[in-house]
């Protein structure tokens, strides 16, 4: 038997019709899934470079404050018996430049001005708290004075200037008179 003078046989080893169309859209779909895949690798690759730039960051930053602190001319002991170092911020900023960190040396400069003005404010604090401890005992001084340097009125001065967080200088006065 034959078709169109074809044997049958022959028609049943012919390979299967293959749509264009259908290659194509395979094509198209293996070329989406490589591009995801490299885009997914690119986003790892990105974020990789990234944590070793902060790992270099922080390197950088570590070694900079290292190099920040110096010892003290007049090697002044604190309580410990160490002497009291001498923190030197430009020497930050030259390890931190000399290390390609330059861009982190405007933001340490911000928290270092923010660290200056927080200091001169407690130093003002301070100082405000010792003319308020010196206008204490002025007063206190004054009324023992009044007193006649009466022991007794000298006793319940210095207990009360121990018992309002002046216990160290009321143990002072006490050895002096």
């Amino acid at each position: 038997m034959s078709t169109n003078g074809i044997p049958l046989i022959a028609l049943q080893n012919r390979p299967a019709y293959l749509d264009p169309m259908d290659s194509y859209q395979k094509m198209a779909e293996l070329q989406q899934r490589l591009r995801a895949g490299d885009l997914d690798a690119q986003a790892k690759q990105l974020e990789l470079q990234k944590t070793r730039m902060g790992l270099q960051q922080v390197q950088s930053m570590n070694e900079a404050f290292q190099s920040a602190l110096r010892p003290s001319p007049k090697q002044m002991p604190t309580a410990s018996g160490n002497p009291t170092p001498i923190f030197d911020p430009s020497r930050i900023y030259q390890s931190l430049g000399a290390a390609g960190q330059g861009s982190l040396i405007p933001g340490l400069q911000k928290h270092f001005v923010e660290l200056d003005k927080t200091a001169g404010e407690v130093q003002k604090a301070k100082d405000e708290h010792n003319a308020a401890a010196l206008d204490y005992f002025g007063a206190a001084a004054k009324v023992v004075a009044d007193a006649n340097y009466d022991p007794v009125v000298m006793g319940t001065v210095l207990a009360h200037a121990a018992a309002n967080g002046y216990g160290q200088e009321a143990n002072q006065l006490l050895r002096i008179t």
